[in-house]
């Protein structure tokens, strides 16, 4: 879910004449606009609390206009082009996936440590492949609960001989996906 954010937009105009009022337009596509009212009838000074719309533009302007009595017009844009993000809600990224954490130590001169998450239990298969596809070492975990866990892989590949020095892909399996990280096994 995103939420609201403000930003305050302050100014201070003057004319010979006397300005009669202000108003505040803002564009999402650049100079050439559409521009779109955000208050008008506003004193000529003063800050305005402006809700950013929820949204996402690189191209965001905000210009302020100032008309006198003979409805003569002045108006003054910002310095340049800024970027409004979309904003998600902490409690929508904390909701845990299907992941693997890069392994560490790598790269490693004999073991490291493979972190990965499950959002909902399953069985999971943890591989390492060599450059070529090749599985060089397999670990099938069976049925594990939702959330953290860690496996150990010893820089040996299946019957306990030390693996070649070389790249490798750590590859965790489950019915939610694959996910694969690059390992480099030093000599």
């Amino acid at each position: 879910m995103a939420r609201e954010h403000q930003h305050d937009i302050t100014w201070s105009a003057a004319d010979n004449v006397g300005v009669d009022s202000v108003r505040i337009d803002y564009s999402l596509h650049g100079a050439d606009g559409p521009w779109l009212a955000l208050a008008a009838q506003l004193a000529n000074s003063g800050s305005f609390a402006w809700t950013v719309p929820i949204g996402a533009s690189d191209s965001v302007l905000v210009r302020v206009s100032a008309l006198d009595a003979a409805l003569n017009v002045a108006a003054d844009e910002s310095d340049s082009l800024f970027e409004i993000y979309s904003l998600i809600s902490v409690a929508a990224a904390a909701r845990p996936g299907f992941a693997l954490a890069p392994p560490a130590p790598n790269p490693t001169r004999g073991g490291t440590q493979l972190r990965f998450r499950l959002p909902e239990a399953g069985e999971v298969t943890v591989d390492i492949v060599g450059i070529k596809g090749e599985i060089v070492w397999r670990q099938r975990l069976g049925r594990l609960p939702a959330g953290d866990h860690a496996v150990a892989w010893g820089g040996t590949a299946t019957g306990g001989r030390p693996a070649p020095a070389g790249l490798y892909f750590a590859r965790v399996t489950s019915r939610f996906g694959t996910r694969s990280a690059k390992l480099l096994l030093m000599p």
